[in-house]
């Protein structure tokens, strides 16, 4: 007589996971909406197009930059010592007048580049912008990379009311505060007052002699 023996499954749970599992997923598929997906380098690119017509190339590639913690706070207090000094140079040459020295400054860096963006009356802007530009570290430029952006009107009672941005790139990583300083140039050229254009004189009309007829 022939002895039959029966396999028995070592793993009796497979099959009720299997199931539970192919359960889920069904409910998953039928019932579950589909969320839109969002295109990350459509909008950056977005972004980046918006940013060009503002400024320009640095503009553009800020925008497409990721924050960096350690860029940000080994270069963000550099930033905000040049916009000091640049700031104190203005108020010291043109007094503490709201319309021709005060302007409200945003800082932001992120991985590569910082930008600057400052709002005030455009002398005072354009003031602090010539500053900017031409601030040293030591015996070399502070900045590798300095691009202004366009000058845009504020929404403000105040007529002359704008903003402007400065995307920029440091000549050298990590600048210490203490090799920052102003441009000598660039304070003489703040502190000459601009010449006053010559009025001309109108030229007196000739006198002219009229010949009588003597009788």
């Amino acid at each position: 007589m022939t002895e039959v023996r029966t396999r028995v499954s070592r793993r009796p749970w497979i099959g009720p996971l299997a199931l539970c599992l192919g359960l889920l997923l069904a409910h998953w598929l039928f019932s579950v909406p589909k969320a839109p997906m969002i295109d990350k380098d459509e909008d950056d690119g977005r972004e980046a197009s918006a940013a060009a017509r503002v400024g320009g190339r640095e503009a553009a590639a800020f925008v497409g930059e990721r924050e960096d913690k350690g860029f940000v706070a080994t270069h963000q207090p550099a930033l905000e010592a040049a916009v000091d000094m640049a700031h104190a140079l203005v108020v010291e040459v043109r007094g503490a007048d709201p319309q021709r020295s005060e302007v409200d400054s945003r800082l932001e860096c992120r991985r590569w580049r910082c930008q600057i963006e400052l709002c005030g009356t455009r002398p005072a802007v354009r003031a602090h912008a010539q500053v900017l530009r031409k601030m040293r570290l030591e015996d070399d430029s502070l900045w590798d990379a300095f691009e202004l952006g366009k000058v845009r009107a504020q929404e403000s009672e105040d007529d002359d009311a704008v903003c402007q941005s400065m995307t920029l790139r440091f000549s050298r990583p990590a600048p210490e505060l203490k090799g920052i300083r102003v441009d000598k140039a660039s304070a003489d050229s703040l502190r000459r007052k601009p010449k006053k254009k010559k009025r001309k004189r109108p030229k007196a009309p000739r006198k002219g002699g009229s010949g009588g007829e003597s009788g």
